[in-house]
């Protein structure tokens, strides 16, 4: 595996003033890199933040993996964001492709054209408390499968729209 020099950035970071809630975010996505890179992983990773999402290149601008932690809701989650003036028709084509798509993700998704909002998302959630450490292994092991099977389904077809 290959090293990320996380130990530096992750001291800068802790040291600058964060609420807890932040001190565990950057905790939480800290883990789940170093995951990835002791297992390996298709996914170009960046530095974690300290932040309750973490955001995943796809291809092309205005589409993101964003993979989210939900205190509220008691989920994470995985999603295609797809933002910009653009969302609204680029959504409903890819929703043209909605049974390919879940076919091939081997699961339904939820599809969240958000009509009040300007961008839209595709959303798979599961439950978890992501202030549980003694579970983080398998929230990073879910969160990694599932930003990996999104990336190999969507970035095909967001290339070609």
């Amino acid at each position: 595996p290959r090293s990320r020099g996380l130990g530096d950035v992750y001291k800068r970071q802790r040291n600058s003033t964060h609420t807890s809630t932040q001190a565990l975010q950057l905790d939480f996505w800290t883990a789940f890199v170093e995951y990835c890179d002791s297992v390996g992983t298709t996914l170009s990773l960046r530095s974690p933040g300290p932040r309750h999402w973490y955001s995943i290149a796809v291809g092309r601008s205005n589409f993101e993996i964003s993979l989210i932690l939900n205190s509220f809701e008691g989920t994470i989650r995985v999603e295609l964001y797809i933002r910009g003036k653009d969302a609204k028709k680029n959504f409903q084509q890819l929703e043209a492709h909605k049974q390919t798509i879940e076919s091939e993700l081997g699961c339904p998704v939820e599809w969240k054209e958000l009509p009040d909002q300007q961008d839209s998302r595709i959303v798979l959630a599961k439950e978890a408390n992501y202030q549980d450490r003694e579970d983080w292994e398998s929230q990073h092991s879910w969160l990694k499968k599932w930003a990996e099977n999104f990336h190999k389904v969507f970035s095909p077809i967001i290339k070609k729209i």
